[in-house]
C-alpha cells in the first residue's frame, strides 16, 4: 500500500532528524572523549612534571651544598618511584593503542628512570659524585624525552580534533543530500500528477472526454485522480445517452 503524501513528508522529516541526532551525538561524544582524555593526560603530566622537577631541584641543591644531606636523596627516591610509577601506568595505557612511537619513548625513560633509582640507592648508602652525575645526565635527558611525548601528545589531539571537523562537515553535507533527495522525490511525486490532472482537467473544459488520468498510487494524489476519472466517465456516459 502506497504512502499518503503526509506519512512520506513526515519519514523524510524522522529520517532527516535522526541522521542528524546520530551524527551530532556520535560527534559530540567523540569529541568529549578525546577532550577528557587529553585533559586527564595534561594533569597527569603536569603532576609527575612537578615531581621529576622537584627532584631535579633537590639533586641540585645536594650536589652544591657542602654537607651531603642523606634526606634529600630519600625525597629523591620517593619522588623516582612516584615518577616510574606514572610512566607504567602511562604505558599501559599507549600500549593499548598500539602507537609503536610512543610506546619506544616511555621505554627508554623507563629505563634511564631505572638507572636513576638504582644510583639514588647507592647515594643513600655513600655519596659518591660520578653516581650523582650519572643522575643528573640522565634526568636532563628524560626531560628531553618527556617534552618530546607532550608535544607529539598535542599534535596528535590536534589532529584528532580536525578529523572531528572533517566528519561533522562530511555528515553536514551527506545530510543535506538525503534531505534534498527526499524533498525532490516528494515534490515530483505530487507535482508532476498535478501536472497531468491540471492538463487533462482543461482537455475536459474544452469538451474532450477522452481524457483519463493513471497515477498509479493510492495517495490523496490518487484519490483525486480516481476521482477525476469517475466524473469524466459520468460526463461521458451522459453525452452518449444524450446522444443516442
Amino acid at each position: 500500500m502506497a504512502l499518503k503524501i503526509g506519512k512520506k513528508i513526515l519519514i523524510m522529516i524522522s529520517i532527516s532528524i535522526t541522521i542528524i541526532a546520530v551524527t551530532m551525538i556520535g560527534s559530540f561524544y567523540y569529541y568529549s572523549s578525546m577532550v577528557n582524555e587529553n585533559i586527564k593526560y595534561i594533569k597527569d603530566s603536569n603532576s609527575a612534571a612537578v615531581t621529576f622537577k622537584d627532584m631535579q631541584l633537590k639533586l641540585q641543591i645536594y650536589k652544591e651544598s657542602k654537607e651531603k644531606n642523606k634526606k634529600i636523596i630519600n625525597l629523591s627516591k620517593t619522588s623516582i618511584d612516584r615518577f616510574i610509577g606514572y610512566i607504567n601506568e602511562r604505558s599501559n595505557k599507549i600500549q593499548q593503542s598500539s602507537n609503536r612511537e610512543f610506546i619506544t619513548h616511555l621505554e627508554e625513560v623507563a629505563i634511564r628512570c631505572k638507572e636513576i633509582q638504582l644510583n639514588l640507592v647507592t647515594l643513600q648508602k655513600n655519596h659518591n659524585d660520578i653516581d650523582l652525575n650519572k643522575t643528573l645526565s640522565a634526568i636532563d635527558e628524560i626531560s628531553t624525552r618527556l617534552n618530546n611525548i607532550i608535544f607529539k601528545q598535542e599534535n596528535k589531539f590536534e589532529s584528532n580534533i580536525k578529523w572531528v571537523e572533517i566528519f561533522v562537515v562530511c555528515a553536514i553535507i551527506l545530510i543535506s543530500l538525503v534531505i534534498i533527495t527526499f524533498s525532490l522525490r516528494i515534490s515530483q511525486s505530487v507535482v508532476s500528477p498535478i501536472n497531468k490532472l491540471i492538463a487533462a482537467s482543461l482537455s475536459s473544459s474544452k469538451g474532450d472526454l477522452t481524457q483519463s488520468l493513471k497515477i498509479g498510487t493510492n495517495d490523496e494524489i490518487g484519490a483525486l485522480a480516481n476521482a477525476f476519472n469517475a466524473l469524466v466517465e459520468i460526463e461521458r456516459s451522459k453525452n452518449y445517452v444524450f446522444n443516442f
